[in-house]
């Protein structure tokens, strides 16, 4: 299908121009009647998955890969802290990804990179998503959306347009990664119902590894409680200008 040979062209750019990004992120220890994220069979049974993969496949939520929890908590914490820094840290690829698939990059033809452009790799990409974590992390200010990490719930994490590729330590690609959040009964109470509804995210182009997932684009605004907006905000929000 033409559409699919497109994206995942575009899928294995964007993750051989990720390679070698600062930042490994671990997995969050598991509880123990769930998979490790970096489980053999848990890995086998997605790439199995994305194998199989139609833009009508149905979406892959934290219920079938644990590590989609791991990166949902990546989310509240930029929410709480504002930390753009650590965020671009934690939800990028590792120069240990990159050392790793070295070797590996020439079954795709392309040459091992140097030790110099993968710090050029690793400047250009993180700069590119640094500004839209702030973009995203203003708004969340501006709205005076709670810091703590507590008066969260997240309510649904999806992982849509998925499929197989990129190098053998990739388990799938994806185009897009949804998160829905909403505050808890508890934080409602305290601010009041213009806080009542969803928070729903859009987390860009993300990579499955073989223990966490990563971004390669960013996040964004999805949509936020009308009543926390001013005009200026919500017209923002629906052209992406406060957003990234």
């Amino acid at each position: 299908m033409d559409m699919k040979r497109s994206f995942h062209g575009v899928c294995l750019i964007t993750f051989l121009l990720c390679l070698g990004l600062a930042g490994a992120i671990r997995a969050e220890e598991p509880a123990s009647e769930a998979p490790s994220p970096s489980d053999q069979a848990l890995l086998h049974k997605l790439r199995d998955r994305a194998s199989l993969a139609t833009s009508e496949s149905p979406e892959l939520t934290r219920e079938d890969d644990p590590a989609l929890a791991t990166l949902s908590a990546h989310v509240v914490k930029l929410l709480t802290d504002g930390d753009a820094s650590t965020f671009v840290q934690k939800t990028i690829m590792s120069a240990e990804d990159l050392r790793g698939g070295r070797r590996r990059s020439k079954f795709y033809g392309i040459n091992e990179v140097s030790g110099d452009e993968v710090e050029r790799i690793r400047a250009k990409i993180a700069e590119t998503l640094k500004p839209k974590a702030e973009d995203f992390s203003q708004l969340a200010r501006e709205i005076k959306l709670p810091q703590d990490a507590a008066d969260y719930e997240v309510k649904k994490i999806e992982v849509r347009q998925y499929q197989r590729g990129g190098p053998p330590n990739t388990v799938m690609l994806a185009r897009f990664v949804d998160l829905t959040l909403s505050l808890k009964s508890e934080a409602l109470e305290r601010l009041g119902s213009a806080y009542q509804g969803d928070l729903k995210i859009e987390l860009g182009m993300a990579v499955r590894m073989e223990d966490r997932w990563v971004l390669t684009e960013g996040i964004k605004w999805k949509a936020v409680p009308e009543e926390l907006l001013t005009e200026e905000q919500q017209q923002a929000l629906l052209t992406g200008q406060a957003t990234g």
